[in-house]
């Protein structure tokens, strides 16, 4: 008896708490004790009442095989609630009770070891996410008593092999069985009308699927990522396919559009590589947006000619296309539709189009004032005077496009309109050009020169760099130059202006500037530094994103605001800034390294070198090494400072010892900079090189001679005037192989006679012999020797010499 009252109070405790939490509005609407339901646990089940019986709320087990009771309170077990079993991933098989009529959402989601479950007959709902994740169940049988599969149910089953849906479905829903990439097979009934979104996203596993004649409507990325999908038939029933239905399908070859379908969705086969084959029904009036774009495979295509609308880019990419024919009833046509087709040659227009028309392959609006659109494989255009605008990106691509002349009579070149034509090195733009789009140039890496003609009345150029009118706003920075020095004019970086310039490392924004546009300097892969000056109040949106090397960020301002992702994914960036500032704010929020501005290494650039102190020993005998000693180098930087540079040799080019030189020039050079000074190479004191053997003759041919006393006395050897020989040099020898020059004090104006010397090899009879070679030439500008044999020695006509 006690223990039924405390039992009793305790519930009653509990109902007056739950009671009194509850708001007053709930009890005025009548609401009772009856209404609430308390969780009530046996064994590791947690239930509440449910109409019929009860619902299991929460499993509290350990897991394995479960096998769930009949009944649990004497009352039957008629639904898995939501999230009863949720990720318990130590369960590993499961058997329901025959009285089970739904699984409730999430009930078994994420229970990552559940490898088998048998579902009775009596169940007609599965919930939403039922069993989402659970990747090891291999199979499941749906019993034909279920109606209605919820969203998500088997979503991320990656090991599920094949599945069969029973005909009392009508609907896939959502995701149902997305990221199934195990399935290999599925078997869907023939009463259902529907397949909906994402239902079998990114089954990679499945290769064929027969869909029913009742369906009518295929939902958004129903089938997308499909990539091991190579053929789908799709029935006649079908009047409506999604976005992106069968889009990133790399292995469909071949599908057949049924002659209901209207339109052919916003990327229905994008990045489907191998598609080469498809039948568009005639019924189709409108192709999508990147409807085929990047289709590798596709040789050709027939368009309807009742369709009207050919979507932006529907078409670009498809490098394998040849030929198109718009057809008579086509009245709009987007941008890009047929961009990056390398093998497309030329794009043909029905005569009966009353919109469009092409001439030499080129696509026009119907009274040619605008080129829409220009085949990549185009190596010289001429547009004809009668086209006053270049529509948006209508060269887009054309990378074999060298150059191109823009008549006069245009006035408008639209957005990204030659974006990647990367052989263009210039381009004039005329006095008539009154509106240019966003980025008209970006990517044209072999761009140096945007000429604008000074009659311009809203255009302007300096260095082959595009400004407006008043040089306060520079729009454009061709793609090809290596560096850049922004005017002082110069208030505003506009929109993209160095978008793509990869050529560039360092980008210094003057003062004066007070901002930067938004993607001003997108994807710069060879950016490295980025100095903003302190006037700059605002740093525009994506302004340094996917700068893949941009490392230092420079902001010397303290009022600088930065858009909200001014440089993401560009992963190696750290600011320097003013600590307290926006700088600092920004780098927090976006876990950027901050350091303090004052801490910046010097980023100046050298430019010029001068010697501010000569070097001591100016002065050189005939081999003796370099002296740098006193010698003095300052550079001057790009900052305005200046310092003593290091030297080593290594500087030092032009210096030879070997020979007397009047004015030797020598060449200091620090990271590419050169200044010079000149030294003087004079004979000196004689090196030790061993005992005189005798004279050695060279002619300008190089043949060496020896010469005795006797060659002398009988005037075998002279010195004459003579420039053409003015090669031949005479020397000592000495016993160690050595030679020393002797020769007049001006080499150029004398040779050796050497026409009495035409033996192979002469016996040197001069031991003993003291020799003075101003004897014998007899001119006051020879240099004087006196010199004793002390060898006597063999030399060859070659020069080598025996002893």
């Amino acid at each position: 008896m006690k223990k039924g009252f405390k039992k009793g109070l305790n519930v009653l405790v509990v109902m007056l708490v739950l009671i009194s939490v509850m708001p007053i509005g709930v009890m005025a609407k009548g609401a009772t004790t009856e209404t609430i339901q308390l969780s009530v646990t046996e064994g590791d089940f947690e239930y509440t009442n449910s109409p019929g019986g009860v619902s299991i709320t929460k499993y509290t087990g350990s897991g394995g095989a479960v096998v769930i009771p009949d009944t649990l309170g004497g009352l039957t077990v008629v639904s898995i609630g939501d999230w009863a079993f949720w990720g318990c991933s130590g369960l590993t098989s499961i058997m329901l009770p025959n009285g089970v009529t739904s699984i409730g959402d999430l009930a078994f989601q994420d229970c990552s070891g559940l490898t088998s479950i048998t579902l009775p007959n009596s169940v007609t709902d599965i919930g939403v996410q039922a069993f989402c994740h659970c990747s090891g169940l291999t199979n499941i049988t749906i019993p034909n008593s279920v109606t209605e599969i919820g969203n998500y149910a088997f979503s991320g089953c990656s090991g599920l092999t094949s599945i069969s849906v029973p005909n009392s479905v009508t609907t896939i829903g959502v995701s149902t069985f997305g990221e199934c990439n195990g399935l290999k097979s599925i078997t869907l009934p023939t009463g259902i009308t529907t397949i909906d979104d994402y239902a079998f996203m990114s089954c990679s596993g499945l290769t064929n699927i027969a869909i029913p004649n009742s369906v009518t409507t295929i939902g958004d990325y129903a089938f997308t990522g499909c990539n091991g999908l190579t053929s789908i038939s799709v029935p006649n029933s079908v009047t409506s396919i999604g976005v992106g239905v069968f889009s990133y399908c790399s292995e469909l070859t071949s599908i057949i559009i049924p002659t209901g379908v209207t339109a052919i969705s916003d990327y229905a086969f994008l990045n489907c590589t191998r598609l080469s084959s498809i039948t568009i029904p005639d019924s189709v009036t409108i192709i999508g947006q990147q409807a085929f774009n990047n289709c590798n495979g596709l040789t050709g295509i027939t368009i309807p000619k009742d369709v009207t609308t050919i979507g932006d880019g529907a078409f670009l990419g498809c490098i394998s296309l040849t030929s198109i024919m718009i057809p008579e009833g086509v009245t709009a046509i987007g941008d890009k539709v047929f961009s990056d087709c390398s093998s497309l040659m030329s794009i043909s227009v029905s005569d009966k189009n009353k919109k469009y028309i092409s001439e030499d392959g080129i696509l026009y609006d119907k009274t040619m004032t605008t080129l829409i659109q220009c085949p990549i494989n185009q190596t010289s255009v001429d547009i004809p005077d009668s086209v006053t605008t270049i529509g948006n990106e209508a060269f887009w691509g054309c990378r074999i496009l060298a150059e191109i002349i823009i008549p006069d009579n245009v006035t408008t070149i639209s957005d990204n309109a030659f974006e990647y034509c990367t052989m263009l090195s210039s381009i004039r733009l005329s006095k008539n050009i009154s509106h240019l789009g966003s980025n008209p140039f970006s990517r044209c890496d072999q761009l140096v020169n945007i000429n604008v003609d000074e009659n311009n009345v809203n255009y302007s150029s300096q260095d082959g760099v595009l400004y407006n009118k008043s040089k306060t706003t520079l729009i454009g920075f061709p793609g090809g130059k290596t560096s850049v020095t922004i005017p002082g004019s110069v208030t505003a970086i506009g929109e993209w202006a160095f978008c793509g310039c990869d050529n560039l490392t360092s980008i210094i924004i003057p003062k004066g500037v007070t901002s930067i546009g938004d993607a001003a300097f997108f994807l710069c892969q060879n950016l490295i530094t980025l100095d903003i000056s302190e006037s700059v109040t605002s740093i525009g949106n994506s302004a340094g994103n996917r700068c893949p090397k941009l490392t230092k960020v420079i902001v010397r301002g303290n009022k600088t605001d930065f858009d909200y992702v001014s440089f993401e994914e560009s992963p190696l960036v750290t600011i320097y800034g003013i600590p307290g500032t926006n700088s600092e704010t920004y780098a927090e929020v976006h876990n950027i390294p901050f350091i303090d501005l004052k801490y910046l290494p010097s980023s100046a650039t050298l430019q010029s070198i001068a010697i501010t102190s000569p070097a001591v020993k100016l002065t050189y005998q005939i081999g003796e090494a370099l002296d740098l000693s006193g010698l003095v180098v300052t550079g001057t930087y790009s900052d305005g400072t200046s310092k003593v540079e290091t030297l080593t040799s290594d500087n030092i080019t032009g210096f030879d010892s070997s020979a007397t030189a009047t004015n030797q020039v020598l060449s200091i050079s620090i990271d590419g900079k050169t200044v010079t000074y000149t030294v003087k190479i004079v004979a000196g004191e004689e090196p030790e090189k061993g005992d005189l053997t005798g004279f050695l003759g060279q002619d300008p041919a190089g043949n060496y001679y020896l010469y005795n006393k006797a060659d002398f006395n009988n005037s075998y050897l002279t010195y004459q005037l003579n420039p053409s020989l003015s090669g031949a040099k005479m020397y000592w020898h000495y016993l160690n192989q050595q030679c020393q020059i002797v020769a007049l004090k001006d080499l150029t104006r004398g040779y050796m006679d050497y026409s009495a010397a035409a033996s192979a090899s002469l016996l040197a009879q001069m031991r003993g012999e003291a020799f003075d070679i101003d004897t014998y030439f007899g001119r006051s500008d020879a240099q004087i020797y006196e010199k004793t044999v002390t060898v006597v020695g063999i030399v060859e006509k070659n020069g080598n010499v025996f002893y």
